[in-house]
């Protein structure tokens, strides 16, 4: 019997380039088989992943603990309409979770800042006390020695979600959870040399799907865990120059930790 080795095992053990052909990021079967789970009662979290250009749209992904709550998908708005649409969401998810209603700036609000897109919104949310939380794709990785970059990590980070059955679509109207399993079923990966995994580009999967995956990139933003602010060189000089960074780490860690 041979045994071909994964394009994990060849990069992390071997330390050779894999051979083997991209592998899928989220399988699709595991998707179709998530289970629907009891209701829990954490704080609701947002993702959202602005619209780049053309036909690109702004998409917002709300979930509450492993539940997928809602798609939001939003077409040529401006940074005040999509911070509108924001704080209405904010304020949705408080009610949802049976939350008072100053507690949707308590909600965090994670948004693609990549490329400067995502910025006017992030710092309109930011100026009235909103927890947003920027995010930048191609900013260092929690887990240096796993992921190239911020968007391989978070996009595995569903990944092992899914595997683990840790969360549930079961609430989304079937066309929403067709396009979250289509989407997030799209995207390959490779291992480099160092072992450490590296998702496609985006615009690969765009013209795999014939569309951007934005509502994907939503779904992992308000999955995702992104660190503490000064565990990422790239996001802590992104929010010192913004003045929007807690005045001190000694500051930030008496927060929640669903804060930082």
């Amino acid at each position: 019997m041979w045994y071909l080795p994964t394009a994990d095992f060849q990069g992390r053990v071997l330390g050779s380039f894999p051979t083997q052909a991209d592998e899928q990021v989220v399988p699709r079967g595991w998707l179709e088989r998530l289970p629907a789970l009891a209701k829990e009662t954490q704080v609701p979290e947002i993702g959202c992943d602005p619209a780049r250009f053309g036909k690109d749209r702004t998409a917002i992904a709300t979930r509450q603990g492993p539940a997928l709550l809602r798609i939001r998908v939003l077409r040529q708005m401006d940074n005040l309409q999509v911070t509108a649409a924001l704080k209405e969401e904010a304020a949705w998810a408080a009610a949802q979770a049976g939350l008072p209603p100053e507690a949707a700036k308590r909600i965090p609000i994670r948004i693609d800042v990549t490329g400067g897109l995502g910025t006017g919104p992030y710092d309109i949310l930011r100026s009235e006390e909103y927890l947003a939380i920027p995010v930048i794709a191609g900013s260092a990785p929690i887990d240096k020695e796993q992921f190239v970059n911020k968007r391989s990590e978070l996009w595995f980070q569903t990944r092992y979600r899914v595997q683990e059955k840790r969360m549930d679509l079961s609430r989304l109207p079937q066309v929403d959870r067709e396009t979250v399993v289509r989407e997030l079923a799209a995207p390959k990966y490779k291992v480099d040399g160092r072992g450490r995994k590296v998702v496609e580009e985006k615009q690969k999967t765009k013209d795999t799907l014939g569309y951007s995956p934005d509502v994907a990139d939503g779904v992992n933003l308000a999955y995702g865990h992104v660190g503490r602010w000064w565990e990422d060189a790239d996001l802590k000089a992104y929010l010192v120059a913004r003045g929007s960074a807690p005045a001190s780490e000694a500051a930030a860690s008496r927060l929640p930790a669903w804060v930082t």
